[in-house]
């Protein structure tokens, strides 16, 4: 694991999407504090502003997730590596977590640029209002989503493989699914107990419920189930293929 682990990373180097992904997405902070201080004539509050990147980041992220993974699972079926791969003493499964794994590295990465950034912004903005709970509540809002929001999208990775060279449908795939995640925050109280158990709705949905909600577990067990079944079918995926 740790040597298909390494060599994945080295990978990133060659991976273009991986920091066009990263600078796309840690521009959004920045822009949103220039806009801030450049064009707005009207000062909005602290909470609006978090909640305006917050919104952005967890649209852009995503997308930049699903291009990165769909790109690194398509290059290795188009130039034909993933055959060299194959043929060497290294378990499919193995090789399909540790590309997982890597994913979760630069995703992780990116996430907590963003974050910084956010933060950093909010002090040159809100030098007032910032307090060690607003900072709390900034880090536990971005990660909450984002953590959640990379394991509801773990059956792209399937989908990637199973198109192999394919990419569009992996890509509608992954707009629908960030779609379905901006949705979230409009679902009414009348569906709630129904869309707790979307994973795609219950990423938004879990940062608006109480700790003590049952809705909440609902919420983070249909995401948890969600990446577990799209991990596992990405390696039945891999497995069964004839290359």
């Amino acid at each position: 694991m740790n040597n298909a682990f390494q060599t994945e990373i080295l990978k990133l180097k060659k991976n273009k999407m991986a920091f066009i992904g990263f600078i796309i997405t840690i521009s959004i902070p920045v822009l949103l504090v220039l806009k801030s201080l450049l064009i707005d004539k009207t000062k909005i509050e602290y909470l609006e502003w978090i909640q305006t990147v917050s919104m952005l980041v967890n649209i852009v992220l995503p997308i930049m997730s699903g291009f990165f993974i769909t790109q690194s699972i398509q290059k290795e079926y188009g130039e034909k590596t993933i055959i060299n791969i194959i043929t060497a003493p290294v378990n499919r499964g193995v090789f399909v977590l540790s590309k997982i794994a890597v994913w979760f590295c630069w995703y992780l990465v990116v996430m907590l640029a963003a974050e910084c950034l956010t933060i950093f912004g909010s002090f040159i903005l809100f030098s007032s209002q910032v307090t060690h709970t607003t900072i709390y509540f900034t880090i536990q809002l971005l990660t909450q989503i984002g953590i959640l929001s990379f394991i509801a999208f773990l059956p792209i990775i399937w989908l990637a493989i199973k198109q192999r060279t394919l990419f569009y449908p992996t890509m509608l795939c992954t707009l629908f699914f960030v779609l379905l995640q901006s949705v979230g925050l409009q679902v009414s109280e009348e569906l709630l107990p129904t869309a707790s158990f979307i994973p795609w709705l219950a990423v938004q949905i879990s940062t608006m419920l109480p700790i003590n909600s049952q809705y909440l577990y609902i919420c983070i067990g249909s995401i948890l189930c969600t990446g577990l079944l799209g991990s596992i079918l990405a390696i039945r995926e891999f497995n069964k293929q004839d290359l």
